[in-house]
């Protein structure tokens, strides 16, 4: 609605200027003065930021050996709505990177920040990979890292943990079970 009135109050302006000609240079005028501004602009070729590339990464290094992903999601709706379970993930608006960047391992969600329930549905994730010894990856934007902080010092004494990269902001951090670093050392 505000956008039509402004339209309109630009029309009656431009109205006013009688000589034809000098209607049409002011409206070229201002209409390059716009283009110069939005060009000129470094922040007219930022995008903002993708989970493309992370989630491109996570998917060649977790489909080797199947790892499961745990993913925080960027919504901070997701800190306050049910989350889906298991790979209902990859098809929930909460977790809407995984519509269109898609993930073929087993996937679990988190939410957005470290809160009770990323503190429980991780605590119960690594209470079910541990004795399994299973390797898995997590990921999550800038907001969400407090939880791979968290989840990084909760299983440190069972997992190695390597940092795989940072794509876009958006962290990708691997857990390696420690009996297997041993078993290779051997």
């Amino acid at each position: 609605m505000g956008v039509a009135g402004i339209a309109l109050t630009w029309a009656l302006l431009v109205d006013g200027v009688k000589p034809r000609a000098l209607r049409m240079a002011f409206c070229v005028a201002i209409a390059a003065l716009t283009a110069y501004g939005a060009f000129k602009s470094p922040m007219s070729r930022r995008h903002g930021y993708t989970w493309k590339y992370a989630l491109e990464f996570a998917e060649k290094n977790a489909a080797r050996d199947n790892a499961p992903v745990l993913i925080c999601s960027d919504l901070p709706e997701s800190d306050h709505m049910p989350l889906p379970v298991g790979n209902e993930a990859k098809d929930s608006n909460l977790f809407a990177p995984l519509s269109y960047y898609r993930l073929s391992v087993p996937v679990v969600p988190l939410p957005r920040s470290l809160n009770d329930e990323a503190v429980h549905t991780a605590s119960s994730f690594l209470q079910d990979a541990t004795p399994h010894h299973r390797r898995f990856l997590a990921m999550g934007f800038t907001p969400s890292y407090g939880t791979l902080n968290w989840l990084a010092a909760n299983s440190s004494a069972n997992y190695d943990l390597r940092a795989l990269g940072s794509f876009d902001g958006v962290k990708v951090l691997e857990f390696d079970p420690q009996w297997h670093q041993e078993g290779n050392n051997r």
